[in-house]
């Protein structure tokens, strides 16, 4: 129990450095991504990725994640997945300073994605699943997001949103195979698993709900 103990603080403090390089200094709110200056993202993009190279090097074996199916995931696998979200998007156009949204259920593709947009220079754009169309497509515009990545469960309401943001079909994409959106695993097949290169810190990009006030 002892051995687990430390092992457990050991793994903890590896993410409390990566979190701490990202929250260091003050990051974006709602379109402000112009506050982060580039040499902020620069330093913390590195000492992020290092830490989670790191992590993934040290503890190879370690489950990072169990999702719903209950098939485990690897460190080293959420990390090579999530370098490969870095190039697959790269090669669709994405730059520094673009939105990903994201409709997702309690699954791996969340941490993916957040990992991917914390090295990247993205933003990624966190949506609630609970809201109507009209309010994710003002998100969408407001934002500007360039892609959405959503769970098949929000698809339908996810469409209609797309719709009337017109957001292009190419750029709608669903964790499982679903009609209207092209399959999230096309971004990353054929694509190295390797630490990109040109490394920029990103951040999330909170939008509230507005029913606490």
């Amino acid at each position: 129990a002892a051995a687990e103990d430390e092992e457990e603080f050991e793994v903890t403090a590896h993410i409390k450095t990566a979190l701490d390089a990202l929250t260091a200094e003050p990051v974006a709110t709602e379109r402000t991504q112009e506050a982060i200056p580039p040499y902020w993202m620069e330093r913390h993009a590195s000492a992020f990725e290092d830490e989670l190279g790191k992590l993934a090097a040290e503890r190879e074996p370690y489950t990072a994640i169990i999702d719903a199916q209950g098939v485990a995931h690897s460190s080293k696998d959420v990390l090579g997945r999530s370098n490969a979200l870095v190039h697959g998007f790269r090669a669709r156009g994405l730059q520094k300073g673009d939105v990903i949204a994201m409709a997702v259920a309690n699954e791996p593709s969340a941490l993916e994605l957040f990992m991917a947009v914390a090295q990247a220079g993205w933003f990624l754009v966190p949506i609630n699943w609970h809201l109507t169309a009209p309010e994710i497509a003002y998100i969408l515009e407001d934002s500007g997001a360039k892609a959405i990545v959503c769970s098949d469960r929000f698809t339908d309401v996810v469409a209609r949103a797309c719709d009337e943001a017109h957001l292009p079909a190419d750029a709608r994409f669903c964790t499982a195979p679903a009609a209207g959106f092209r399959d999230f695993s096309e971004i990353v097949d054929a694509q190295p698993t390797s630490t990109p290169p040109d490394r920029l810190c990103g951040s999330v990009m909170n939008y509230t709900s507005g029913t606490t006030g």
